[in-house]
């Protein structure tokens, strides 16, 4: 005789099966991987300091107010400044973050 909850509880032990299986996979490819993309993420944080590190000199007052992006913009030469600090430290933090999301640089 057939027992619904049985099957149904066999069902749920092979798809737990093979989702262990392929998690062990892709654990194991991102392994084999690990050293390229270690350098790719190294390769990107030092892309992102040079161009932090090309921006203008920041004049003093910016360091003293609290409408940042409104005193950028004040400022000729710093008015793409603001957003380009804003992606840089987003895009330096992936870099160095241990989480296991997918990482896309703009």
């Amino acid at each position: 005789m057939h027992n619904p909850i049985t099957s149904a509880h066999r069902r749920l032990e092979i798809a737990e099966t093979g989702a262990r299986a392929i998690e062990a996979g892709i654990v194991g490819q991102l392994m084999n991987h690990a050293p390229r993309l270690w350098g790719m993420a190294q390769k990107k944080a030092a892309e992102i300091v040079a161009e932090v590190a090309a921006l203008p000199p920041m004049p003093p007052q910016l360091w003293q107010v609290s409408d940042v992006p409104g005193e950028f913009a004040r400022f000729s030469a710093h008015k793409a400044a603001y957003g380009t600090l804003t992606a840089a430290i987003r895009d330096f933090n992936l870099c160095h973050s241990g989480s296991r999301r997918r990482v896309v640089f703009t």
